[in-house]
């Protein structure tokens, strides 16, 4: 590798081509599909791939100084492998680190560095700091992309990590990372951006779900989010056109409960969760676990 720092452009850059080109049209991001359909990687649990390639847990991380996650081509195979720790506790760790060795293999940073588990080879300090630079910038740009946030005026942490399913210290480089923007180098997305374009649909739905106070919680709902039909008066519990519940807040139920028994409740009445109001697009209540109404309506994908 010739090159002594990173090409943060070229990785944003290949972020959004990444969006385009596997129509992504709403957040959160579901990076194992994207690697799904990638004819050249193959991805794999950390429990997979030691039967693959004959190494322990401890030697896959080491080969890349990393207990997440790692991208690695097999010659033997002519093949990259993505793999990744499944047992690691938090589901959004994981989409990030699916999203950073993706970031690898889209910049051809094995490539540049000759890098791969048949020959082992290291990385200098410099190299490891351009790759890793470089990879955290493109998974920011994938998971979070500016101008779907900014068109949807997000800025607050809670907001960014409910809205693109992102851990708390993820959600703060993001917030970091806009607020520069926006302050320091007054960057702005016109209407006519690509990726705004291509989200318009999805910023249109979260738009018209409530506006937003700076911890992302809605107070408003201004439409159904089942019929998206107006919603005529902002205290409406249930929508006069399809009778969906309004109101995402916790249900005080596990996912594995007989939906039999959620369909006969009256949202209204129901006091069984813990009292937690929750953002649009919260599938499970962040105080004790429990799904949401909105989730057991139907209303947000599984």
């Amino acid at each position: 590798m010739k090159r002594t720092k990173p090409n943060y452009n070229l990785a944003q850059k290949m972020a959004r081509d990444v969006l385009i080109q596997h129509r992504v049209t709403e957040l959160p991001v579901k990076v194992s599909s994207i690697i799904d359909s990638i004819s050249d990687i193959k991805l794999l649990t950390y429990n997979q791939m030691k039967k693959i390639t004959n190494l322990t847990e401890k030697e896959i991380s080491d080969t890349n100084g990393s207990r997440d996650g790692v991208i690695r081509y097999l010659s033997n195979r002519k093949k990259y492998v993505i793999a990744y720790n499944e047992n690691v506790v938090s589901k959004k760790k994981i989409n990030w680190t699916l999203a950073h060795e993706l970031g690898h293999y889209m910049l051809e940073h094995l490539h540049q560095t000759n890098c791969s588990l048949s020959n082992g080879k290291s990385l200098s300090e410099t190299e490891s700091y351009i790759v890793e630079s470089e990879a955290n910038a493109f998974t920011r740009e994938l998971l979070a992309p500016p101008p779907v946030l900014r068109a949807l005026n997000v800025f607050d942490e809670k907001a960014i990590s409910n809205l693109c399913d992102l851990t708390p210290s993820a959600s703060k480089q993001v917030k970091k990372f806009l607020t520069k923007g926006k302050k320091e180098f007054n960057i702005h997305y016109s209407e006519d951006h690509p990726i705004r374009i291509q989200f318009s649909d999805f910023i249109e739905k979260m738009n018209g779900l409530g506006q937003n106070n700076t911890e992302g919680i809605p107070i408003t709902v201004k439409k159904c989010p089942n019929c998206n039909n107006n919603v005529e008066k902002p205290d409406f519990k249930y929508c006069i056109y399809c009778g969906t519940y309004l109101i995402n807040k916790c249900t005080g139920f596990n996912i594995s409960d007989d939906d039999y028994n959620k369909l006969t409740i009256k949202w209204h009445e129901h006091d069984g969760g813990c009292g937690e109001i929750l953002d649009y697009n919260a599938r499970f209540c962040p105080m004790c676990g429990s799904t949401s109404t909105f989730y057991d309506n139907g209303l947000l994908k599984k």
